[in-house]
């Protein structure tokens, strides 16, 4: 996994646009942020993360390493190492 990066749209996966938001743009990012971010720890099986990603309805999961977040998980992830682990192994 590679660091958090501090882009919004590379981080959850939302691609909001200024003409989305109109007025709301000019908001602070507190007023607006997600206040319960899923999370999972770094050594949890895949398996598992897509449990969650059903379970919590998400479209992300933050992998922390103890305290220090170390980038996300998508479903689009999920399906790209699916489709290479069925490639090269016959299953998931």
């Amino acid at each position: 996994m590679g660091k958090l990066i501090g882009d919004a749209d590379q981080i959850c996966g939302y691609g909001f646009s200024s003409t989305y938001l109109g007025n709301k743009a000019n908001k602070r990012a507190h007023q607006v942020m997600k206040h319960k971010v899923p999370f999972i720890a770094a050594n949890t099986i895949l398996k598992d993360a897509k449990h969650s990603l059903e379970q919590l309805n998400e479209d992300y999961l933050i992998v922390m390493n103890e305290d220090k977040p170390l980038g996300c998980v998508t479903w689009k992830i999920l399906a790209t190492v699916e489709s290479i682990e069925i490639d090269s192994h016959g299953y998931l």
